[in-house]
């Protein structure tokens, strides 16, 4: 697994908030009208639309310190089979020894390392070996706080390498986050500054029913009915959004291809929850200073 790896979709927590806002709006603007905000994006030009973008594009930390929690150690050794010889073939792991294979005269140290391989599966031991090179094979183990100790007894005249090439711990540091998007909510294009007589622009009222819905979304659509909540659709495909505070909306005019597009800016900020995941070094590779004579 990659080092320093952020468990965090963005594409996941738009996508539960497009759903989310279709949902409010019931029909006054429409799934296809909601859409991620991008430099070369076109708003509607003939019916209202909204525009989600991400203020933060990673979440703000918000508490002091995460949890963490530790998975399997994984170690791997490399064996390669240098020089082949006639005899036993003896390996080990976990403190068990694989029933030895004999060797011929005319192996070759692929058909040793092939054989090993097969002596130490029959084990069925809590290890993965496999096959890397020419003559190479991979010990892999998942057993926390638990050297593999790969041994290899061979007979005069063999040679063989081992080494531990990756001896390290996953470690998952698990923490909150506040992520802050945007909607702007953009009425039908006019090419007056503001409404004409008579004309009323339409985004206020889709954005407060918006902003009504996330101040509810820990209310059940029925009451009385302990399911579906609103906050559920914010959950869709992982997303694991949760609702913190929607700020009061503020007119946002755009100009576009000549004419003025009249909106609302509508701030929501979310809880959501951060994995960042990453290796450290097990026991087995950390040497302990000596300590030093003051005598």
């Amino acid at each position: 697994m990659p080092a320093d790896t952020l468990l965090w979709d963005e594409d996941a927590c738009l996508d539960a908030i497009k759903v989310f806002v279709v949902a409010a709006c019931k029909g006054a603007v429409k799934s296809g009208d909601v859409y991620r905000w991008r430099g070369s994006a076109v708003p509607a030009t003939t019916r209202p639309s909204i525009l989600l973008a991400p203020v933060n594009e990673l979440p703000v930390l918000s508490s002091p310190m995460g949890e963490e929690s530790d998975t399997a150690q994984a170690q791997r050794w490399a064996i390669t089979v240098d020089t082949a010889a006639e005899g036993a073939w003896t390996i080990g792991a976990l403190g068990e020894t694989a029933a030895p294979f004999v060797a011929g005269a005319l192996d070759t140290p692929t058909t040793i390392r092939d054989g090993l391989v097969a002596a130490l599966d029959a084990l069925a031991l809590a290890v993965t070996a496999s096959t890397t090179g020419a003559a190479e094979m991979g010990v892999l183990g998942d057993v926390a706080g638990v050297s593999l100790g790969v041994t290899l007894t061979k007979p005069a005249g063999g040679a063989v390498t081992i080494e531990v090439v990756d001896d390290n711990i996953r470690r998952a540091v698990y923490n909150w986050g506040i992520y802050t998007v945007r909607l702007l909510v953009r009425d039908t294009p006019s090419a007056e500054r503001t409404p004409s007589a008579g004309r009323r622009s339409v985004a206020l009222g889709i954005a407060e029913r918006v902003r009504l819905w996330f101040q509810s979304s820990s209310l059940p659509v029925v009451n009385g009915s302990a399911y579906p909540y609103r906050s559920d659709l914010l959950a869709l495909a992982n997303a694991r959004l949760s609702w913190r505070q929607t700020h009061a909306p503020r007119p946002f005019s755009e100009q576009d291809a000549g004419g003025w597009t009249r909106g609302v800016a509508l701030d929501v900020d979310f809880d959501v929850p951060c994995a960042l995941l990453h290796d450290v070094p097990s026991l087995d590779t950390i040497a302990l200073a000596a300590v030093p004579d003051v005598t």
